[in-house]
């Protein structure tokens, strides 16, 4: 098997982005509030990667969805803001991210984060090619409460 057919998203889901919380803390965030529709947000996305070889190019995509659409905006300041990245003895590597992607909460519902690695060898006209895809959710709504009575 060659690195590239070994290089994956090991895993990929919503952190929690709030005052106090490190962006990058392992702890999921599948609740978002958002008081207004349509209104731009923050998502921390964490996501962990395995096997790249350290010779070839990778890169990871991140798209938010909303009913199958795109709800991503598209930025070029894409900031990793946590790394851990960690390598055995036997040269095999693992790696820990997170990102801050910006979408557009369009209304209340489900959402999709897809995850896309991307692979391009060394040779000079090599173009980028996806290797591997994984999704993940969360939900949006104005308001969130612990109890179905309507406490919070």
């Amino acid at each position: 098997m060659s690195k590239k057919e070994q290089a994956r998203i090991a895993f990929v889901y919503p952190g929690v982005l709030a005052p106090g919380v490190n962006i990058g803390e392992p702890t999921p965030g599948l609740a978002t509030i958002c008081n207004h529709f349509p209104s731009e947000q923050l998502l921390s996305v964490n996501f962990g990667v395995i096997g790249f070889n350290g010779i070839d190019n990778y890169s990871l995509e991140i798209e938010v969805l909303f009913e199958e659409e795109s709800v991503s905006v598209i930025t070029d300041d894409k900031k990793i803001y946590q790394y851990q990245p960690q390598w055995s003895g036997e040269g095999d590597f693992v790696a820990t991210m997170t990102i801050l992607q910006p979408f557009i909460a369009k209304g209340s519902g489900y959402y999709t984060i897809e995850a896309t690695l991307l692979f391009k060898d060394t040779n000079p006209n090599a173009v980028w090619e996806a290797i591997d895809v994984r999704r993940s959710y969360f939900a949006v709504a104005k308001e969130w409460r612990n109890g179905l009575d309507g406490s919070t």
